[in-house]
Formats: structure tokens, sequence, C-alpha cells
């Protein structure tokens, strides 16, 4: 009792012996407060004082102790010290020699922020928490060694003249913009085990070359902290060496399971990169812009990546992706222009969306068992691409997967898919046949729009309904044929194929939808089923060579014009037959648009039964679609015989 309270007494008392002055902190232990002269050049801390006949353990140097003792130029400290708590030598800027004792504990915030120090600081393995800025400003240091498994606090070595830092304890804690803006730093190591970087930890540190590995095993530091490696978070944090430009090889610690968002983005001369077995997830834009990474390869342990992590990789050729992943993600390998072929992994699931955008050298893809879908864009713009290869008969394509694929000469789609999706093969202008699958329902607005090279399509029974623009300006299409007599066809569905010569019309077609054939200057003749009932403004406009129009409805189409200028046959020439049903004529010739033309000729009405034998040769037959037959085989056709004109079965 009366021990305690002779330090209740004497605690918080500032004594001094020397040159300094001491402050009892505890029963057992005191800390320097500070010099005697401010003045002073040189400060000894002796391991104990002895203030009122009882000795203190010096543990501490409290805060602001030293702070602008301008003309201290060295500290020698005991193994007794603790603590350096926060500003304690702030501003001593002559200060060049100080000791970091075996029994140092903790470096406050700005401790040593200002002075000079050596060039060489070397923190021994005791040390768990450097705080903020604490060595901030040093203006000589050139490297730094850090033995122990610390926390080491935003700015902590923000030091223009660092060239050098080795962290080299386990389980270290690396904060914000540890170095600053990094003007001379050009060498990191790190832990071989457990390392956490904070967000943006070196960040814009331009001049950093390498990132390295200590690899001998600090034994005495695992024996201390033991095997913690489930409980401690190993990551390297969002854009942790963003910006670090002239970065050209990384070796990452076992243990690190994440690299999280833009952890190397626009790291531009990345060459190498190694990563451990450890690695489970790749944060989106993680390696986005490292223009001068060409290889890479991706362990078996990473189960997920993010958006945009290889995008602009413009140097990425050798790629081995790991066989964990299910999916690979939006913009995955958008713009990596020298990437020409990639095996992807057989448990993949999902190509995302424009994951190979722009990929110009890819020529060769082969899609895996168990993808059910790709992702829309996936493959847009790469121009390079011949092959195509589905494993799977239920992939799912979605919209705009393959446009612009220009090289890409044919392709066999997955048998059970059950649409082509909105211009999934636009501007593949290589493209000369492409046999729809049977299961197909629906072929989607600009499907194979601009397809330049495609010369004929046949439109399977199963396809009810063709969408808007599905084969605008493909130039070199001779010839189309609906299977099935129920198929809707959207507007502009022709537009400016001025290569098509032949289409024959689903014949239960009820509307001809605006410019479906608009610019088919090569179309000559054409038939319009009997169910039309409607035709679009513009829908027969500058067919410069349509000079045949067989129409079947017994009451004209409405023809849909929404001023003067959108004329259905805008252009066509006046002249054009017009063959129509008989008794027809006059109502014809009075219909809005069909007044157009002038030469109206009555086919019979009916069908009658013609025998394959009287068959004869001075009479000229047409198929449904107005194209003449030399030699009609079973079918229905239109029969000219003089001025007769009549439909006739032929069985």
């Amino acid at each position: 009792m009366l021990a305690l309270m002779a330090f209740l007494g004497a605690k918080g008392v500032v004594f001094t012996i020397g040159d300094l002055n001491y402050r009892v902190i505890s029963e057992t232990d005191a800390e320097v407060v500070g010099p005697v002269d401010s003045g002073l050049e040189n400060a000894v801390i002796p391991e104990t004082v002895n203030f009122d006949s009882k000795d203190y353990a010096v543990t501490a140097i409290a805060a602001n102790a030293f702070q602008f003792c301008k003309n201290l130029r060295s500290v020698k400290m005991p193994d007794s010290i603790e603590t350096i708590s926060d500003d304690a030598f702030w501003h001593c800027g002559s200060l060049v020699d100080v000791n970091f004792p075996n029994s140092l504990d903790s470096i406050g915030r700005s401790a040593f922020s200002g002075c000079k120090l050596s060039e060489e600081i070397v923190i021994p393995e005791s040390v768990s928490y450097i705080g903020y800025y604490a060595f901030g400003g040093c203006s000589s240091v050139e490297t730094v060694t850090v033995y122990g498994s610390a926390v080491i606090c935003d700015g902590a070595f923000s030091i223009a003249s660092l060239k050098r830092l080795e962290i080299l304890g386990d389980y270290s804690t690396i904060g914000r913009d540890v170095c600053g803006n990094g003007e001379s730093f050009v060498s990191l190591v790190l832990p071989n085990k457990y390392v956490s970087l904070e967000e943006a930890a070196f960040m814009y540190c331009r001049n950093l070359r390498e990132i390295s590995i200590c690899e001998a095993q600090n034994e005495s530091n695992q024996s201390e902290h033991g095997d913690r490696g489930e409980e401690f978070k190993s990551i390297i944090g969002e854009k942790a060496f963003y910006g670090c430009e002239l970065l050209e090889t990384v070796k990452l610690p076992q243990g690190v399971t994440d690299l999280d968002k833009g952890a190397f983005e626009n790291c531009k001369s990345l060459k190498n990169i190694e990563f451990p077995e450890t690695l489970r997830f790749l944060g989106g834009w993680c390696f986005n812009g490292c223009n001068g990474l060409a290889k890479i390869y991706i362990p078996d342990s990473v189960e997920e990546m993010g958006d945009y992590i290889f995008t602009s990789c413009k140097a990425l050729s050798d790629i081995r992706i790991s066989h964990s992943l299910k999916k690979l993600p939006v913009y995955c390998f958008a713009y990596c222009n020298s990437l020409k072929e990639i095996q992807l992994p057989e448990n993949l699931q999902l190509l995302d969306e424009q994951c190979f955008y722009n990929c110009r050298a890819l020529e060769k893809i082969v899609i895996p068992e168990n993808v059910v879908s790709i992702g829309g864009g996936a493959f847009q713009k790469c121009v390079s691409l011949k092959e195509v290869y589905f494993l799977n008969d239920a992939t799912f394509i979605e919209d705009h997967a393959f446009e612009n694929c220009s090289s890409l000469p044919g392709i066999k789609l997955p048998s059970l898919i059950d649409r082509i999706t909105e211009a999934s093969f636009a501007g593949c202008s290589s493209l000369k046949s492409i046999e729809i699958p049977e299961s197909v329902r629906c072929i989607e607005l600009a499907a194979f729009a601009n397809c330049d090279a495609l010369v004929e399509i046949v439109i399977p029974e199963g396809v009810d309904s063709l969408g808007n623009s599905v084969f605008n300006r493909c130039v070199s299409l001779r010839k189309v044929q609906f299977k099935n007599d129920a198929t809707t066809i959207g507007k502009m569905a022709f537009y400016k194929c001025t290569g098509l010569r032949e289409v024959e019309l689903p014949m239960l077609l009820d509307r001809i939808a605006g410019s479906m054939f608009y610019g088919c200057e090569s179309l000559e003749t054409i038939s319009i089923p009997e169910t039309v009932n409607e035709i679009g403004d513009y829908a027969f406009a500058y067919c410069h060579g349509l000079d045949t129009i067989y129409c079947y409805a017994p009451i004209p189409p409405v023809c849909i014009e929404a001023n003067r200028y959108a004329l259905v046959f805008d252009k066509v020439s006046k002249d054009a037959v017009v063959y129509i049903p008989s008794g027809t004529k006059k109502l014809y010739e009075e219909a809005g648009g069909w007044n157009y033309f002038w030469d109206f000729r009555e086919m019979a009405s009916g069908i009658v039964d013609v025998n394959d034998e009287d068959v004869k040769s001075d009479v000229e037959y047409f198929d449904m679609n107005g194209i003449r037959v030399e030699k009609p085989t079973t079918g229905v056709y239109i029969k000219k015989e003089g001025t007769r004109i009549e439909k006739v079965l032929v069985d």
C-alpha cells in the first residue's frame, strides 16, 4: 500500500538528470520528455534513471520530446526503449545518427518527419507499428529495411530520396501512399508470405522498376507469430501500384489471396508477373493498360476475375487461364491486339459482354461445351477471326457477339439455339454462307446486315419472324428462300441488297414493311402473295430493274405513303408490267400507290391442274417468285400463253 501511494505521488512527475528531462509513467517506467537545452547536439538516453532513490526503466520517448531541436545530430537509445511517440523528433533537421534498439515496438506519427537521418534505416524485428508519415521528408534516406511484422501506416516513408524499401516480416500491412510520390523509388522487396497492401499503397511511384520477394524465411518471425495464414487477410489493395509506369517485374508473396481493383493498372512497362498459388481473386481493371505485358499464367487457384482486367494489354499474346474460372468478365481481354489464339478452360460457363472486343489479331476460338452463353459483343471487331467452333449445341449467342468479324468466312451455329440475336453477325463482310439451324424461331434486328459476301440464304421452316434490317446492305445476296409460309419480315430487311435477284416471299405474308426492298436494283420480278394487305413506304423504292410485278391480292394492298415523296414504288419504271387477279384491273388503276403504273394485265383466276406430259414448249412458266422456269416439275407455277396468264398446278 505504501509503495502504491508512493507511485501515485510520483506518477507524472517530471525530473531532470543530465541533459534530459524525464517523466514517471508507471511504477517501474519513465519516459524522456525532452532536452534541458533545445540546442542539444547529442542525446544519450540511459537504460535506467534514478529518481527519489528509485530506479526507473526508460521505456519511451514522449510526444514532441525533441521537436524542433535543430542542432540535434545524434540520438543513442538503449535496449529498454519500446515506444517513440508522435512527433518525438519532428523537424530535427540536423539529426543523422539514430539507432533503433531491439526492444522498440512502436514508432509514432511523424516521429522523425523532417529529419535528415542516414542513407540507410534499419527497423528491427521487434517493431510492430510505424505511424503515419513517421519518416516523411527525411531528405537523405535511400534505403529502408523493416524486419518485423509491422503495420506501416500511410506515408510512413514518404521520402523523395528513397530508392529501395524492404519489408521482410510476414503478416505486414502497408498503408496508402507509403512512399509518397516516389521520385527516386526503384525497388521494392516484400516478404515471402502474407503481406497486405492497402489502397494506393505505391500509387504513382513512376520510377519503381521491380517488385521481388525476400526468399529467406524469417524463422524467428514465423515462430513468434505462428501460422496466421487463415486469419490474416493478405491482399494487394485497390490501385496499389497504379501508374507505376516503369515497373517491369513483379513477384507476389505466397499467401496473397486477392488483387483488388486496378492493382497494377497503367503499369505500362510491366512485362513479367508471377502469381502465388494462394491467389483466388483478380479484381477489375487489375492490369488494364499494361501495354508491355506479353505473357501471363493465371494459376488454377483463381476462381474469379473482375471486369476490364486485361483491357488494352496490347502486347499480350500468350496466356494460360485458370481452370477454376466459370466466367470471363466484361471487357476481359478487350483491345488485346496481339492475342492470336487462346485456349478457354473447360469449366467455363459464360463469356460476358465484349470480353474479346477488338482483339484484332485473334484468329481462332473454340467455345467449350459447358459455355451456356456468349455475351453481347463478346467477339465484336475481331477482324482476323477465321474459325469459331461450338462444342455445346445449346450455347446462346447474345446481341452483337460476332459483329464486324470481317474475316469470318463461315460458321456452324449451335444446333439448338432458338434465335439469332440483334446484329450478332452484322458486318461479317467475308461471310459467304451460313446454315441456320432448324431450331431457330426468330432472326433479330440487323443480324446479318452488311454481310457483303453472303450469296444465298435459306430461312428454315421454324423461323416465324425476321427483324428490321436483317439483311440490310448484303450487296452480294442473290437468292432468299423462305420455307415457312407464315414468316413475318421487318422494315428494311433487304435494304440496298443490290445483287438480289430472287426472293420467294412467304405465301401467308400479310404486310410488306417499309423500305423492305429499297435500292434492290437487280431485282427484276417480284410476286406479292394474295394475303398481303399493306405495303409500307419506300418498300420497292429505287428498284431500278423491277419490270414485272405479280400481285395475287384480290383487293389492292394499301400503299402506306406518308407524303408525296415516300412512294412505295419510287423510281421504279412506270412501264413495269403488273399482273393482277382477273376482274381487279379497275380496282388497281384507282388504288393509291398502284396508280403509279399503267400496264395492268389480268391473270386467270383459280388453279388449273396440268399433267407433266401436258407442259408445252411454246408456253412460258414462272415460279411463284416470278422467275422463269424452263422445265417445270411438280408444284404451283404461273403459266403465260400469249396474253393469257393463269396459276397452274403441275403434278
